[in-house]
């Protein structure tokens, strides 16, 4: 595994030799790029700031976020997507500024920036997405038991559909 000596507080589980979890390493993605689940590097990654975190478990994971958890595969917590979680599953990532967020469970699973207070659970092929303002983005939103969804619009909440896509432009009414 490979840990920046400036992360403080915080705890990481091998992984692999050939698949190594790293946490706090700066500009890092998994060591191999699964076909379904490309990422970039992390460029925004600040050093030190994944204090208080841990990967619990799997292989082949980066965090670089503050308080955050993972325990998957292939699985990634961007910087500034702080106290967020990834539990389970393969090739789930949580992006920067989508703070408090989770995901449980499933594969190929995107909550994107600026998405913060939401979840997807026992999902596949699910992307929460930025768009706009925060009226037109998947912010607070709640996926369960769905396969090839796209969120862009606050406040949504999708059990067991497939293949539906939620447009920005609801508001809420005051």
């Amino acid at each position: 595994s490979q840990i920046d000596p400036a992360v403080s507080g915080s705890w990481v589980f091998d992984g692999t030799a050939s698949f190594p979890n790293k946490l706090g390493v700066n500009n890092t993605k998994p060591t191999v790029e699964p076909s379904t689940g490309a990422r970039a590097n992390d460029t925004a990654y600040i050093s030190g700031t994944a204090g208080v975190s841990a990967i619990l478990g799997g292989y082949n994971n980066v965090l670089n976020s503050l308080a955050g958890f993972i325990c998957s595969q292939h699985s990634m917590l961007y910087y500034d997507a702080d106290h967020c979680s990834i539990w389970g599953g393969s090739l789930q990532t949580i992006q920067t500024g989508s703070s408090y967020s989770t995901i449980v469970g499933g594969t190929s699973n995107t909550i994107e920036a600026l998405c913060p207070y939401s979840g997807v659970y026992n999902s596949e092929r699910v992307q929460l997405l930025t768009s706009g303002d925060i009226n037109t983005r998947g912010h607070r939103s709640t996926v369960i038991g769905s396969a090839d969804c796209l969120v862009r619009a606050r406040n949504t909440t999708l059990i067991g559909c497939q293949t539906v896509t939620v447009d920005g432009g609801y508001r809420d009414w005051e």
